[in-house]
């Protein structure tokens, strides 16, 4: 019985090794990039559109190290899934927000404890693109841009929570799946 408890223990480090390695690494990553968008080298949407393309976890925790640290605020336990991309650095992110694969979300705040399926884009209002003027092609006429509020992002009961850990991520990556 000792011995099974001894390799347990054993696989319980191993895993957590590597759980501080991946998250370590996409920290390092993300500052990389974030000095590759404050020299201006890669624009906000570049770096966005390539990190929606990395899968499993180490995607997951480069989107939301990148997000937080780059749009207007970001919530604790955000959940970015693989092709998901928000093109705008004016968004605003709650709690608790899980954004599903594939998503567009441009111009927004999104509220606490909001979850988006796969294939949803939240574009920047009915307006944004005008065709009032026939003589005037249409990406050459001024659209209305506007801020699209999806939930609530505060409450009166609302407690404090911590930035989730890497050991979060994979947990709920590999929850979803089963």
């Amino acid at each position: 019985m000792h011995g099974i408890l001894h390799k347990l223990s054993n696989i319980n480090i191993i895993g957590f090794t590597i759980t501080k390695l991946i998250d370590t690494g996409s920290r390092i990553v993300i500052v990389i990039f974030i000095g590759f968008y404050e020299l201006k080298i890669m624009s906000f949407l570049t770096i966005s559109r390539i990190l929606s393309l990395v899968p499993g976890i180490p995607g997951v925790l480069f989107r939301r190290y990148w997000y937080c640290k780059t749009i207007k605020s970001c919530g604790s336990d955000i959940f970015i899934d693989f092709g998901a991309i928000i093109d705008n650095p004016e968004v605003i992110i709650g709690k608790s927000v899980r954004i599903g694969q594939s998503n567009i979300i441009s111009r927004a705040i999104i509220g606490n404890n909001v979850l988006f399926s796969a294939n949803v884009s939240v574009l920047s209002g009915k307006n944004q693109h005008s065709y009032s003027l026939s003589n005037v092609h249409i990406n050459k006429q001024c659209g209305i841009i506007r801020t699209i509020e999806i939930g609530y992002l505060y409450s009166s009961c609302e407690k404090s929570h911590e930035h989730s850990t890497a050991t979060d991520i994979i947990s709920i990556f590999f929850n979803r799946r089963t």
